[in-house]
């Protein structure tokens, strides 16, 4: 949902998100944390009726991130998600997200959303 500039989520991983030592795949949270991300970007296109392209399934894609794993994600508890857009014009969008369990953050994303011009 979106409260104010933040878009919140909650994610609760399995057992198939298992690294192997008991603690969330750092995969499957790149994945979660750009997802979030972009319910942050199409938000913020909707705001501004900046539409898909003709001939592209959405109006912006990931063209890159980085993810920083500040400490390890526990498998089993729901996660926090949280992501705010940095900066927003047309042509780009960049958002920060991070994923939180217990009140600490384990995860954090910076991402750069362009718009998709198929060719």
């Amino acid at each position: 949902y979106v409260d104010g500039a933040v878009v919140v989520a909650e994610f609760t991983p399995r057992p198939e998100h298992d690294n192997g030592f008991g603690f969330v795949n750092g995969g499957i949270i790149s994945t979660v944390l750009d997802c979030h991300g972009a319910a942050v970007v199409m938000w913020e296109a909707a705001q501004r009726s900046w539409d898909a392209a003709p001939g592209a399934p959405v109006p912006f894609i990931t063209a890159g991130f980085d993810v920083r794993f500040l400490r390890p994600t526990p498998l089993g508890p729901t996660v926090q998600l949280t992501a705010s857009p940095e900066r927003v014009d047309e042509a780009e969008i960049e958002v920060h997200s991070e994923l939180v369990v217990d009140d600490k953050v384990r995860a954090t994303m910076s991402a750069t959303w362009r718009r998709f011009r198929p060719r």
